[in-house]
């Protein structure tokens, strides 16, 4: 029964309170024994030392907490003796494991793989529930963290040393040293080969600090503020989190973390479990309670739950859970201790809101099988008054005001202070104008209370502000009740906004408000806006619109040389309301003109014309003359319109000179008038050389003018040298840029053998003629076999070869010489032949045959694909009617026949 207990112990599977069982691990006798044995003890010394201790070990099963708590204490107890028994009986120098003080840098405090199965332990895989009461969020949201390893954070002071710890001492100053050391598994550190050693497990790094300090002193000099000590690496604990929590059960993780840091690393308390209650039994027994709800006031205190080895965290089932909805700023569930009541939940909950009604709270309830209403003032449960125990599931229901404000007047419109006042008792009109503030635009003499009824209908009070301002009469004065509004209007509410405005040949124009005493005339708004413009006619006109009557306007004319020269002038008139006066321009009544200049000049166009305007200067505008402009031919074209008569045109023929000059002419100076145009024309047959260019295989290829207008290709190749030997005149192309032809067919090797072919056209500007080297082959493309006669080999795209040439052949010959034939889905009559020139030959049915297109050097054969609708399996063929194809044959040769027979006797 005793191997049982250890068993229990030495896993940590100690407890599972909540449901009041004890976990056993399943370890095998042989690995308990063992495990005794690694710690220098065996089963008959444990459990002499717990009958000493009145533990029963037959009984261990059964044991309670206490008990189990007790029992590894015991346990802890006869390690450290036997510890001590193996540092009495070594040196003072080594370490208990044997290790002298100068190999303690070496000596690893914990292997790698555990530090990895730390962190492999926390990963965050869970997808977790939503938090149902208020604090969950903490450890399902992991707003704790949980460290893996001290150089994630800074140790705290409070950090309990324990075995396993590597820490770091630093000195500075006079003396330096940099070292690091391990807690030993009894606690201690040796900084000296023969000192004595120093005791850290179960202090606190401050506390640690201190005492090393004072031992350093002895044997280095440094000042107070030259020593530091870190911890470099923490310890792995093993700690147990029972209850209810999502993941219950053993977790390995170092010291540095806090009991609230365990508990997010198994994602905190259930749906069920206690927030409040939480249980911290620690391996000495002591138990500590932890408080969600106070960690999240203060955070500070979680130094107050540091973990330790073998340390047990147990979750209780929530006791007490009320809901708050309504008028709270953060309504949810939340857990309660039993001396908590409503003051707790509404500070729990963020207070209430400002517009939370406090005078009645209702409190849903269960009891005794039925749902039932409470109504609690909140005011008497604060003050004291009243005692209300809430329960667990309790829904308290903190209605908001929803009620507009009442105790208000309004007063609105032309006031300093307008918007809304409090009404206070007996408050009346003279008050609330006291508050508002008249403006000096303020219309007094009438305006009205606006009064809302209680059925929401609207009484409207006719006041005098002036009467209230100068009697106080009460019965004018009117008391206000609450909503009433005052709107004070403007006075120029009352007035119609009138205008006047001058535009056209004036500097600024503008439009003005009216002169309400009616005095300015036109030569006053002529100054306001500026004076005349230097463009401005004497002729103006005043346009009488009434934007309430604009259907109708009145016009009067105005001729500003009176009134300039008299201000006095009846036609200096008062301007009424809404006149604009328009002040028209010179340029209102005047026609713009021009002259034309056309022909063989730089800049043809219309050019405005000039008073006393010369031709000189409409052919200077144009930018004189062009080359090959016929002097002796200028043309001068006038339009002659007189008496309302229909016009007519004059024509002038000139002789200039280059400088523009008239030669033998009376009027040497000859002016021009509006609209005349003046044409210069070209020197007849006058034009520029015309080029045509030449590439390839020539002697002298390259640019070459031509030199009479019906000059032929055969003439350009004479002067061009002729044809090199590499020259292939049969597949020479010629592309012609005049009016868009673009590629033209021609049979150079026919023109240089007979200049008068056909193909000798007429060269033309732009003409571009390119001759190419000599063609050895032939190219075959399309729906051939060539694929099943080169199987294996190489076959371009669009099954594509090249073969000798073959003089005198037809394309018949070649697809099937080399190309396998014509392929089943190819389609014999679309078989073509394109001759390097660019002629373009189709296959045709001849009488009793099919004739194909001859191919010379450089031809490309192209055997075109059947339609899809022809493309289809053997079977659905139609069979070939050779009788009525041999019938048409023999219709068409006997039609040839007789046409020839007809032909002979008609000669």
């Amino acid at each position: 029964m005793l191997s049982k207990g250890i068993k229990i112990l030495l896993t940590f599977s100690i407890l599972f309170i909540s449901i009041g069982v004890i976990a056993q691990s399943g370890l095998s006798q042989a690995e308990v024994n063992e495990e005794l044995s690694k710690r220098g003890l065996n089963e008959q010394e444990v459990k002499n030392a717990m009958i000493a201790e009145g533990l029963n070990p037959d009984n261990i099963a059964n044991f309670t907490p206490d008990e189990i708590l007790k029992l590894e204490a015991i346990i802890l107890d006869l390690e450290s003796k036997q510890n001590s028994a193996n540092d009495s009986s070594g040196t003072s120098n080594s370490t208990e494991e044997g290790v002298t003080i100068d190999e303690i840098d070496e000596v690893e405090p914990i292997e790698d793989k555990v530090v990895e199965e730390v962190e492999k332990e926390f990963v965050e895989n869970e997808k977790l529930p939503p938090s149902k009461i208020y604090g969950q969020q903490v450890f399902r949201n992991k707003t704790i963290k949980v460290y893996q390893q001290s150089e994630e954070i800074k140790a705290p002071d409070y950090y309990i040393l324990g075995a396993g710890d590597e820490i770091g001492i630093s000195i500075w100053g006079r003396s330096q040293i940099d070292q690091e050391f391990t807690v030993s598994k009894d606690g201690y550190i040796q900084i000296l080969s023969g000192a004595k050693r120093v005791l850290l497990k179960g202090l606190s790094l401050e506390q640690a600090r201190e005492k090393l300090r004072k031992v350093f002193s002895n044997y280095y000099s440094f000042e107070r503020g030259q020593f530091e000590i870190t911890l470099n690496y923490s310890r792995t604990i093993q700690v147990s989190v029972y209850g209810d929590v999502i993941n219950p059960g053993p977790i390995t993780l170092p010291a540095l973390n806090t009991a609230f840091s365990a508990l997010v690393a198994v994602n905190g308390p259930n749906d069920i479990g206690s927030i409040r209650k939480i249980k911290l039994i620690k391996n000495n027994g002591d138990i500590k309670f932890i408080d969600v709800y106070e960690y999240m006031n203060d955070p500070s205190i979680s130094s107050n739950y540091y973990l330790e080895e073998a340390d047990i965290i147990v979750v209780p089932v929530v006791e007490k859970v009320v809901q708050i909805n309504g008028a709270v700023n953060r309504p949810l569930k939340y857990e309660l201790l039993p001396n908590e009541n409503l003051r707790e939940l509404v500070d729990f909950a963020g207070g209430l809101k400002e517009n939370a009604f406090t005078k009645t709270i209702q409190i849903v309830r269960f009891d005794q099988d039925r749902q039932k209403v409470i109504d609690v003032s909140y005011n008497d449960f604060v003050s004291g008054r009243k005692k209300f125990e809430l329960k667990n599931g309790d829904v308290i229901n903190i209605k908001s005001i929803e009620i507009d404000v009442q105790n208000y007047v309004n007063i609105s419109g032309e006031v300093i202070n307008g918007g809304k006042f409090e009404r206070f008792q007996g408050m009346r009109i003279s008050d609330l104008l006291k508050l508002a503030g008249l403006k000096e635009q303020s219309k007094t003499d009438a305006a009205f209370l606006i009064r809302k009824n209680a059925d929401l209908t609207s009484t409207y009070s006719k006041i005098n502000i002036d009467e209230i301002l100068k009697n106080q009469n009460g019965a004018i004065d009117l008391v206000l009740q609450d909503k009433d509004a005052l709107t004070i209007w403007a006075k120029s509410r009352f007035v119609d906004q009138m205008s006047i405005s001058v535009d056209g040949a004036i500097r600024v124009p503008s439009e003005y408000s009216f002169d309400a005493g009616e005095q300015v005339r036109i030569s006053d708004l002529i100054t306001l806006a500026g004076g005349l413009r230097r463009d401005a006619s004497m002729k103006a006109i005043i346009e009488r619109v009434d934007p309430l009557r604009n259907k109708t306007a009145i016009y009067a004319r105005i001729d500003l040389e009176n009134i300039i020269d008299n201000e006095n002038h009846p036609d200096n008139v008062i301007l009424s309301p809404f006149d604009k006066l328009h002040i028209y321009s010179e340029n209102d009544f005047l026609e713009e003109s021009y002259v034309e200049v056309r022909g063989a000049v730089s800049g043809e166009g219309r050019f405005k014309y000039g008073k006393n305007m010369m031709l000189k200067d409409a052919l200077l505008l144009a930018g004189g003359f062009k080359f090959g402009a016929a002097l002796n031919k200028v043309e001068i074209s006038r339009i002659v319109f007189k008496d309302n008569e229909p016009t007519s045109t004059i024509i002038a023929n000139l002789e200039l000179d280059s400088d523009f000059n008239i030669i033998q002419s009376d009027n040497p100076n000859f002016s021009l008038q509006p609209y005349d145009a003046v044409l210069v024309r070209f020197v007849p047959d006058f034009e520029l050389q015309k080029f045509v260019v030449l590439e390839g295989e020539v002697v002298y290829p390259g640019l070459y003018p031509i030199i009479s207008p019906n000059e032929k290709i055969s003439s350009i190749i004479d002067r061009a040298g002729g044809l090199t030997t590499e020259g292939f005149p049969e597949g020479a192309t010629l592309i012609r840029q005049k009016d868009g032809i673009g590629k033209v067919v021609i049979r150079l090797d026919e023109i240089v053998k007979n200049s008068s072919s056909k193909f000798n056209f007429t060269v033309q500007q732009g003409d571009k003629l390119f001759i190419p080297k000599q063609k050895e082959f032939v190219r075959i493309i399309g729906a051939t076999k060539v694929k099943e006669v080169l199987s294996g080999q190489e076959v371009g795209p669009e099954n594509e070869i090249n073969v000798p040439y073959h003089p005198g052949k037809d394309a018949k010959f070649y697809i099937d010489e080399y190309a396998g034939g014509i392929a089943e889905n190819g389609q014999k009559s679309s078989v073509f032949v394109e001759h390097p020139n660019g002629q373009i030959e189709k296959s045709k049915w001849k009488l009793f045959y099919r004739k194909y297109p001859n191919v010379t050097k450089g031809s490309t054969i192209k055997v075109g694909f059947k339609p899809p609708d022809t493309n289809k399996n053997n079977e659905n063929k139609e069979p070939i009617d050779w009788g009525k194809i041999l019938t048409d044959s023999v219709a068409q040769a006997t039609t040839v026949l007789t046409l020839i027979l007809l032909v002979q006797r008609l000669d």
